[in-house]
């Protein structure tokens, strides 16, 4: 005969398991999901960096290209310009409306800038693609960062 208010010691043992499975489930979860969401803002950031960049090399309206990897000296300079002038303008130019970006462009001894923003700033996320074509028969390396 089962009084009232008292427990069985089967009910006792499962509600033990039970916030032991509990607990071991949302550990497991609260340890996974942030490692998938610094990957997943990586992602984002690489997909705006490698468009970026394709402005950069392939348009000959917004970029450095007179045609895909053939690029012009003048167009980097004007750009440079821009971007030292007025940042804004410069993110608008190769579709970075919400992000940050450092551009460094390497054409032997002749062009050599950087513009954009200083540095990435501690605690971060950021991505870095190098890209490079060709001006005036010479390799010129771009690399840009985007935070």
């Amino acid at each position: 005969m089962k009084l009232k208010g008292q427990f069985n010691i089967e009910y006792m043992f499962s509600l033990i398991v039970f916030i032991m499975v509990v607990l071991y489930i949302s550990t497991q979860v609260s340890n996974v999901i942030p490692i998938h969401h610094q990957d997943s803002i990586e992602n984002l950031l690489y997909n705006d960096a490698a468009k970026a960049s394709e402005i950069l090399i392939k348009d000959p309206v917004n970029g450095f290209a007179y045609s895909p990897y053939n690029l012009s000296a003048t167009k980097m300079l004007i750009f440079k310009t821009v971007c030292d002038n007025n940042y804004e303008d410069a993110k608008k130019i190769i579709n970075l409306h919400n992000r940050d970006f450092q551009l460094s462009v390497e054409l032997n001894n002749t062009i050599n800038y950087t513009c954009g923003m200083d540095h990435v700033p501690e605690g971060v996320a950021s991505v870095e693609v190098k890209r490079y074509g060709v001006t005036d028969n010479q390799i010129t390396k771009i690399d840009l960062k985007v935070w």
